[in-house]
This record gives structure tokens, sequence and C-alpha cells, in this order.
């Protein structure tokens, strides 16, 4: 790999929050007011850091010199600490407001392309990674189904807060952030898997995410191959 997982996290730390002061303490910050301590901020940092570390752990051939689609990327910490191992990234979030965000962070970067939605379908990529897209969607089976229809890609890397053992306290399951609602939620893992066409399982394993508090819980990793 290009560079080892410890680069990764102290140029992502120095990225988010000194270089574009994305989290941390101040009136100047993207987050202001939603990270209010600097224990929050650790554990949020703490947070995205280990979904990565665990898939490339078990996975590093899905991102090693590979060409990879971040969907739905938010804030684009999981495209900035993968662009250290994968040859080139593509990414999008349907959120207009994170979408400008990305063009400020990314575009005087040669490893990281902020992309329209049409071109996400347009492109073939060696590996499309999801995560955190389909708590946000209503009916997120068919949702998903028909974005991956129109996919050109090899491996998909789906990562979502199964609706069994959440150990996030406080949040209705029953609310989604995109039909007016006021909180995400959770994914039935069982009817997604009866209801998904055309895709190959490969693998499917679950990890807890480090932190404190709400940070704290249960994700569910799939791996697909497009038949």
């Amino acid at each position: 790999m290009k560079s080892d997982i410890k680069e990764a996290l102290s140029n992502f730390i120095d990225f988010y929050t000194v270089k574009n002061k994305i989290y941390g303490r101040g009136e100047d910050l993207y987050h202001f007011g939603y990270f209010v301590s600097q224990n929050d901020v650790i554990d949020r940092l703490i947070y995205t850091v280990t979904k990565i570390t665990s898939l490339l752990e078990k996975y590093p051939d899905l991102f090693k010199e590979k060409s990879l689609l971040d969907y739905g990327c938010g804030t684009g910490e999981h495209s900035f600490i993968l662009s250290h191992f994968c040859s080139s990234i593509d990414c999008f979030d349907p959120e207009p407001s994170h979408n400008s965000l990305l063009h400020d962070l990314f575009d005087s970067s040669n490893q990281i392309n902020v992309i329209s939605e049409k071109t996400c379908f347009e492109t073939h990529y060696d590996t499309v990674f999801i995560s955190g897209v389909l708590e946000c969607v209503p009916d997120y089976v068919n949702w998903f189904n028909t974005f991956c229809s129109k996919l050109h890609c090899k491996n998909i890397v789906l990562i979502f807060a199964p609706d069994e053992e959440r150990l996030v306290e406080g949040y209705s399951k029953t609310y989604r952030y995109l039909d007016n609602s006021k909180y995400q939620t959770t994914t039935n893992e069982e009817d997604l898997l009866q209801g998904i066409e055309g895709l190959n399982l490969v693998d499917r394993f679950s990890f807890i995410t480090q932190g404190h508090q709400h940070s704290d819980h249960k994700k569910v990793i799939h791996i697909y191959e497009k038949n």
C-alpha cells in the first residue's frame, strides 16, 4: 500500500481538525455546536476510524490500488482515509450542503474527485463503498436494488446499523431522516437479504464502533459481487 494506517490516520486528524476545522471547538467550525467538548471530537474521530480499519484489516485487496466510489460520503472522512490506499476515489453525497463542502475540501486534490450523481453511474469502479445511507432511505431494499443495478463495478461494500443488538439509547428505530422525520433508524438485515437482486453476498461480518455514549453501536458489513 502507498501508506500505512498510522500515517493515514495522522493525516486524517490533521486535515479535519487543523487544516479545515471540520471538528473541534470554536464558532468557525463546520460542526459548530454539534461536538461540544474535546471528548466529543475524539469520539467522533475514533468512530469514523474504526469503521475503516475493520475493513482494511480484513479486505485490503478491495482498496489497495483500486478505483473507488464513495457514495453518500457525508463530509468525506472515509474518502480521505481510503485515498491513502486506493488508486483513485470518486465521491458524491446527495445532500447539497455536504456536496458543496466536499468541493471546498477536495477540489485541489489529485486523488479525490467530487462528482455528480450522474457520473456515479457512467464510470466503472473496482469497489463501491456505501456507509450510513440505508438508514436515510425510506424504502431501503428497493432503493438499494435500483441503485446497484445502475452501477458499473465489481465489488460493493455496504455498512449499516442493524435493528438488533443496537446499543444506542434514546433514539427511535421508527424514524428516517429523508422522509420528514427527526432521526435516522436501523436496517432489518433479513428483509434486506431477502429482497436483494443481482448481487452475490461474499461475506458478512459485524463490529462495535469505538468511542463513548451514542457512538458505541453495532455495524454490519456486507461484501457483494455484482452478477
